[in-house]
Formats: C-alpha cells, structure tokens, sequence
C-alpha cells in the first residue's frame, strides 16, 4: 500500500515551497552520481537529500564508498564496468543516511527528499534511522511502462511503500 498526500501536513511545521526547494537540490544531486549508467542515462541517476529542521544534513547520489573509490578507480583507471555497478555503488540514499549519521550522529526526525521511489534496502535504512518523512518526485512506476530488465525494482520499490507504512513514514509525491 502507497501513501501519498499532495501537500505536507502542517503538523510537520514544513511548507511546500521548503519540499519543492529540498527535491529540486536532490534532483541536482543526481549530477554527481558515479554510476556508469547515469552518465549515459541522466534520468537513471538518483539524488538525496537529508533535512532536519530546515537544515541539510547531507547530500548524496549512487556513489562508490569513499574508501572503495580510492582503491577501486586506481585499479581500473576511474572506470566501473556496466556488469560492477550493482556491487559496487551505494544507492544515494543509504550514502545519504550514513554521510549524516557521520556528520551529525542520530538523525532521528529528518526529512529524506529523494528523486526516485527508494528500493527496499534503502527503506529498511531510512526506518532503521528514524527518517519521518520521504518527499519524492516520483511515485512508483507502473511496471507495464518498464523494460523488462528493469521490473525487478517495482518488486523492490512495492516492499518499500510496505515498510514505510509499517514504519509509520509518511511518504510525498511533489510533482
């Protein structure tokens, strides 16, 4: 089950310019991805951003892990192979999470602003953080609009809206 309201609700004390605001800086974002695909196919990349009270926290794209990427773009000569990506990047929001996590230690009652509904592992990160709200600019594709490569998401991306709702998150879509 999805849960989607239009407007954030005032108890959360933000506006909707704020969430337009944080979703256009996540959908920036996206430019730093360091995903092969991404480069070829801008709309592939996924931004994130974490706020807390107007605060950002942090700001990630799908990224190798910092220790990784010095070893592994050594190696390669900067190059991640189509076949790699899968293993080697972290998804931008988990990267997010941990960036803030680092920075700031608990970000319990943050706001995540995502370009693209999270997958199920990036859910079980943003419950297990205590991320109270998920503004996206999409909400879950339509799997008769999707390659056939690329369906195994929506299974990922339907487990996710499960743990939200379980999660009690409220989930936005601002489009």
């Amino acid at each position: 089950m999805r849960i989607i309201t239009l407007h954030p609700t005032p108890a959360y004390n933000s506006s909707i310019e704020a969430d337009r605001k944080f979703l256009q800086l996540a959908q920036e974002t996206r430019s730093q991805s360091d995903d092969p695909k991404a480069a070829i196919m801008p709309s592939s990349g996924v931004g994130c951003v974490i706020v807390k009270d107007g605060e950002i926290l942090s700001t990630s794209a799908n990224v190798l892990p910092p220790i990784e990427a010095a070893i592994l773009l050594n190696a390669t000569g900067g190059q991640i192979s189509p076949a790699d990506r899968y293993h080697l990047l972290e998804h931008a929001e988990r990267a997010a999470i941990y960036k803030a996590i680092s920075k700031f230690g608990p970000i319990h009652g943050s706001d995540l602003y995502c370009s693209r509904f999270p997958c199920s592992d990036c859910a079980r990160a943003i419950a297990w953080s205590g991320i109270r709200r998920v503004i996206l600019a999409e909400d879950l594709p339509n799997p008769e609009e999707l390659n056939p490569d690329a369906r195994h998401w929506v299974d990922s991306q339907r487990a996710a809206a499960r743990i939200f709702e379980a999660a009690g998150i409220q989930l936005t879509v601002i489009r």
